[in-house]
């Protein structure tokens, strides 16, 4: 997958920040080393398991859009939990 826009505003931020910053969620989607497409229902296409630069594990839910190469993260968590 490749990624060149990371779309944010105010209703993606207010949900997605609930469990990273937004500094930490970039970092990860920066850094991903696995991006499966979501096989469960619901709004987010992928999810981005990646790094931030400090070492913690992220998946970062986003929808993807193949045409723009935008990523819009709709929330984030500790991978393992």
């Amino acid at each position: 997958m490749y990624i060149e826009n990371i779309e944010w505003d105010a209703n993606n931020r207010s949900h997605a920040l609930t469990r990273a910053s937004e500094v930490e969620i970039d970092q990860a989607i920066a850094n991903v080393h696995r991006a499966p497409r979501n096989k469960k229902s619901g709004t987010a296409t992928h999810l981005l398991h990646g790094c931030t630069d400090g070492g913690r594990r992220l998946v970062v839910a986003v929808i993807y859009d193949p045409d723009t190469y935008t990523v819009r993260p709709i929330t984030a968590w500790e991978e393992g939990r």
